[in-house]
């Protein structure tokens, strides 16, 4: 008996040390080159001349929605059933996801979209403006102080607590009234030229460009170096809670886990123009596909949020057991979930469940008779793994026949 016990245990401490890394995974989703991406809390937005595609599933099936009005995506922001496309012809409006569009605004490039609290914001030819009702109406948002003109040449948008701020090749600008005003940040430590993308994180602004990524800690005033793992520009910004990621023009994917002080490389090559960040994925267009990596996999088992993923921990009832386990858990928040069975070497042998959930407790029942593979008929060690929101819950079970 005791031996037995000892067999146990020795099985349970080799699934804990299970690696579970994986490799970026391209999507069958067609795309031209400098894709565009965006996203809601449940679906992810894909615009390229080729189209614009819908998928709610992390990429798995994908939805044409109807073309663009203009040539030339630039941009996309989107918020609940709202999609906006920045073009080189001015900006493009849905109000049903993308199923059909209107002319927004402008008649030249779009480099940037922000949605802040109920305003929209653009950046079309260099000038920002504001619509306060997702699109429909415009109103230039650009005055600098009496006497100093317009901001110019923004190119980048971003928004930190009551502070919005804009971005152009060489100045960076904040506004505290919704963009009525605007003030010219300092330019200490920058090069002449950053061409930039501009992210908020905590109390730091990130600009990155082709000169390099700096970060500032004084709302833009004074700006140092943050290249620390990294010796290339950057293409395109994105942030997600407290994780920051970044795209570059010639050596693939960096991530940061401590606001741009650090980075590591994250894999791919080449020109990543455009990059999105959710709760469980980071996904890229780059080389005209787009592709996505499971964000656990990058920052390891633990979470990407402070905040825990179960409100009630994972369970499952009874364990062992001799054909059938109920598994139980009560996710925080709403958001797209994996329930799957993997044997010990991390195969998985049964995928229970994929899909939208809400929070609140959830049931599923694991049958290993009908609900798997062959490998799932042996007696032995298998894990139970619910993979949500960027993280992963794991539970050892047994089967005992």
């Amino acid at each position: 008996m005791l031996s037995k016990r000892l067999i146990e245990l020795a099985l349970f401490a080799t699934l804990a040390a299970v690696p579970a890394r994986g490799q970026w995974t391209r999507l069958n989703v067609p795309v031209w080159y400098d894709a565009c991406l965006a996203r809601t809390d449940s679906t992810l937005f894909v615009g390229s001349d080729s189209g614009i595609f819908m998928t709610t599933n992390r990429g798995k099936t994908w939805e044409k929605r109807s073309g663009a009005l203009n040539y030339g995506i630039m941009c996309m922001a989107a918020r609940d059933s709202i999609l906006i496309l920045g073009t080189r012809g001015g900006v493009d409006v849905s109000q049903d996801r993308g199923k059909s569009w209107r002319y927004g605004y402008g008649d030249t490039y779009v480099y940037a979209l922000l949605f802040r609290d109920s305003n929209l914001f653009a950046a079309i030819g260099g000038g920002i403006y504001r619509s306060s009702n997702n699109g429909s109406t415009w109103v230039e948002a650009d005055s600098l102080p009496p006497g100093n003109g317009k901001v110019g040449g923004a190119i980048s948008l971003a928004h930190n607590g009551s502070n919005l701020y804009a971005a152009g090749e060489t100045e960076v600008f904040s506004s505290t009234d919704n963009g009525t005003s605007w003030l010219k940040r300092g330019r200490e430590g920058l090069p002449p030229y950053v061409n930039c993308s501009l992210v908020a994180i905590g109390p730091y602004l990130i600009l990155g460009g082709q000169g390099g990524t700096f970060r500032s800690s004084d709302g833009g005033i004074t700006w140092t170096s943050a290249m620390n793992g990294m010796n290339t520009g950057a293409l395109a910004l994105d942030v997600h809670d407290s994780i920051l990621v970044e795209a570059t023009g010639d050596a693939g994917v960096f991530l940061s886990r401590d606001s741009g002080a650090n980075w590591s490389y994250e894999g791919l090559s080449g020109d990543v123009p455009s990059i999105l960040l959710t709760d469980s994925d980071i996904f890229v267009a780059c080389f005209s596909s787009i592709l996505f990596h499971p964000l656990f996999e990058m920052i390891g088992q633990n979470a990407v949020a402070e905040k825990p993923l179960m409100k009630q921990a994972l369970r499952t009832y009874p364990n062992p057991f001799s054909q059938s386990t109920t598994i139980s858990f009560t996710p925080e928040s709403s958001g797209y979930a994996e329930v799957s069975i993997v044997n010990l070497l991390g195969v998985e042998v049964a995928r229970i469940f994929s899909g939208e959930i809400a929070a609140g407790e959830h049931t599923f029942t694991w049958d290993a008779a009908t609900g798997g593979s062959a490998a799932a008929d042996a007696t032995g060690m298998y894990e139970c793994l619910v993979r949500m929101n960027g993280r992963i819950e794991k539970l050892p079970i047994m089967l005992m026949r």
